[in-house]
């Protein structure tokens, strides 16, 4: 896979302009590292309750972007909602002020033809990107993007 930075340093109006970049994205997935459990009812909290309309699928994981997990029992595997991207939910996820700030830490990916081009490790504050997808975007911008190693890719 392509050039993998992390991204620093994003405000608001960066965020603003990265959700707009995405608009050539079909989808984006929202994960809930623990959920549907005793302690923890799927009750789709916010965003994922006003995003319900466009989900396309659920599904339990134990990987996603940037993130693997060891579980002993199914039940503790995370769920993974994949939802479609446009005008509507674009302007759900422009009601929060980073990628960081969803509910349930919940970890955020977009994909552009089946090929993920952000996530997001909520709970860690990091944010990946893919530099082929997003070219010289972040040129103008100030934030900082920080080389990965290639294996950090998941």
């Amino acid at each position: 896979m392509g050039n993998k930075y992390k991204v620093f340093d994003i405000d608001k109006e960066i965020y603003g302009k990265m959700l707009n970049y995405l608009r050539s994205c079909d989808r984006f997935s929202l994960v809930e590292p623990i959920a549907d459990t005793a302690d923890y009812p799927d009750m789709l909290p916010e965003p994922k309750d006003k995003l319900r309309e466009w989900m396309l699928e659920r599904n339990r994981v134990t990987q996603w972007p940037g993130t693997k997990i060891k579980v002993r029992d199914k039940s503790r595997m995370a769920v993974q909602h994949f939802y479609q991207y446009h005008k509507k939910s674009f302007d759900v996820l422009m009601q929060y002020q980073d990628f960081y700030e969803y509910d349930d830490q919940m970890d955020i990916a977009f994909y552009y033809h089946e090929k993920c081009v952000l996530y997001c490790v909520s709970h860690e504050e990091i944010l990946a990107i893919d530099k082929d997808y997003w070219g010289n975007f972040f040129d103008d911008l100030d934030c900082e993007l920080v080389s990965m190693r290639s294996d950090c890719w998941i």
